[in-house]
């Protein structure tokens, strides 16, 4: 179903509305010397096409689509295909963002738990190490060796 189309209605201009001639103007346009021309136009006073609208203009594509999805976004109203644009938008500009975002909460969280492992990892060694040292220095004593730092006492013999 095509929307009702308006009639085309040619309307009158008035001379005076006519662009002022510049010099650019009259560069590019036809010259004709008593009804023979002498020099073609060489261009137009305006740009054919809708002009580029902002720094990221959209493009024009012709695609092709199944008749039934055709029918059903021209049944949606007015306004189908700026609603056939956001649906493609969501399906696949979105959803890359959402994926980009998800990997990098998932890599954060693997960097999270990697640090949080070599932590834990770093104080048992710590702690094994203490550990370690505590009993060299409790073997030291027991043995009554020197390592310890306290002097040997040994009760004085009396005369």
């Amino acid at each position: 179903m095509s929307a009702k189309k308006k009639p085309i209605q040619k309307s009158w201009v008035d001379p005076d509305d006519a662009p002022t001639l510049t010099l650019e103007l009259a560069r590019r346009g036809q010259i004709s010397v008593d009804g023979n021309v002498v020099r073609d136009a060489t261009g137009t006073v305006t740009k054919r096409g809708r002009p580029p609208v902002g720094e990221r203009p959209k493009q024009q594509v012709t695609m092709r689509l199944a008749p039934e999805v055709l029918s059903a976004m021209r049944n949606t109203g007015p306004g189908w295909q700026v609603r056939a644009e956001d649906a493609l938008r969501r399906a696949f500009v979105e959803s890359d963002l959402d994926r980009a975002h998800a990997k990098a909460l998932n890599l954060r969280k693997e960097i999270t738990t990697s640090l949080a492992k070599m932590a834990a990892q770093a104080n048992r060694r710590a702690s094994q190490a203490r550990i370690a040292k505590k009993s060299d220095h409790g073997s030291n004593r027991s043995a009554g060796g020197k390592g310890d730092g306290r002097r040997n006492r040994q009760p004085k013999k009396s005369a």
